[in-house]
């Protein structure tokens, strides 16, 4: 049962975010990145060289 909570929950958060991204994203916008599972957002902005 917590599994199922924690993946819908997941699920309902990267929902949201990608909502949230598409209204404010520049329309000459030409960096992108696409999350993965285990993701977090310290190592994804020290990949990509961005601040948090």
């Amino acid at each position: 049962m917590a599994f199922k909570l924690a993946y819908f929950t997941s699920a309902l958060v990267t929902i949201m975010a990608y909502t949230a991204l598409a209204q404010v994203l520049p329309d000459d916008c030409t960096r992108t990145y696409d999350v993965v599972v285990g993701d977090v957002c310290d190592a994804i902005s020290a990949a990509q060289n961005v601040s948090t």
